[in-house]
């Protein structure tokens, strides 16, 4: 019997500041099977000689199209190479899926600052567009800094990356700064 053969092609392409190759893929998505062409099949009877006897067995349906045949007769073993004759072609098909991006918050904490930076991937295309947002409000670049000056502490980004099947991806971090209020007794100044 002939077990389907399931491949899966993907490409690695990135954007963002630096081209690097995608660590991971993103979730599934629209998946199918096509076909890949056709594999011929052998299955029957199959005989062969060894030390002038000749052995036979019956082989089930595979893409092999030799096997060897081992018998035991009269205390002795005996084994030799058979070709199985051809049965017929079956299609193989292999699973295609296309994966929606991914993408992580790089955190460089400095202080009572923090910088933040958003790298988007796509594994088997390219990334067409990523917005961030800084505590729901929308930012121009990719990337920024936070000055905690005042207090706030606790921040939280949030980016949408779609790549260029128009599969969309939204991910999260929260993060914290040090405030020089908490630091400096609260006047904010030290």
């Amino acid at each position: 019997m002939l077990k389907m053969l399931k491949i899966i092609i993907t490409a690695s392409f990135t954007i963002l500041m630096s081209l690097s190759a995608a660590a991971a893929d993103g979730e599934k998505t629209n998946c199918r099977m096509e076909s890949s062409g056709n594999v011929a099949i052998y299955g029957g009877y199959a005989s062969c000689y060894a030390n002038g006897v000749r052995l036979s067995k019956y082989f089930s349906n595979t893409p092999a199209f030799s096997q060897i045949i081992r018998e035991y007769r009269n205390g002795t073993y005996l084994q030799c190479q058979a070709n199985i004759p051809f049965s017929h072609y079956e299609t193989v098909t292999r699973e295609v899926c296309d994966y929606k991006p991914t993408g992580s918050f790089r955190l460089d904490h400095h202080g009572y600052s923090t910088s933040f930076y958003l790298n988007p991937k796509d594994s088997d295309g390219s990334v067409v567009s990523s917005k961030i947002w800084l505590d729901n409000v929308l930012l121009s670049a990719g990337y920024g800094t936070v000055h905690d000056y005042y207090g706030q502490n606790s921040y939280m980004l949030k980016a949408e990356i779609v790549d260029n099947d128009g599969h969309k991806t939204t991910i999260y971090k929260s993060f914290q700064v040090q405030s020089m209020r908490d630091k400096c007794g609260g006047a904010g100044y030290c």
